[in-house]
């Protein structure tokens, strides 16, 4: 929800002088939920651990819809390695290649 508010911030609000403050609130806020998924991760490399999931490759699409990627994973290593790992299964490769991700 919060990427929601980020990249569609008019949606949330009827003033229309209020998208500008619900992006800054989205951007802080997700700034704090990916701190909370880096340290649930923890080493990882995957939610479950060795074992990729449905779960991962979520979290994966999420995190490259980020306003400053390289930021984000320099803060989060945990989350670059997950990332990584994602987009490394050939089968989510394929399907990420024929969509321009």
């Amino acid at each position: 929800m919060t990427e929601g508010r980020w990249d569609f911030p008019s949606g949330y609000t009827d003033d229309p002088n209020g998208a500008h403050g619900v992006k800054s609130a989205a951007i802080r806020l997700m700034a704090k939920e990916w701190d909370i998924f880096a340290e649930a991760l923890g080493r990882g490399p995957f939610i479950l651990g060795a074992a990729m999931s449905a779960a991962d490759i979520y979290a994966a699409m999420i995190a490259g819809w980020s306003n400053n990627l390289p930021s984000l994973f320099a803060k989060h290593p945990n989350l670059k390695a997950l990332h990584d790992g994602v987009t490394a299964h050939p089968a989510v490769a394929a399907v990420w290649k024929r969509h321009g991700l």
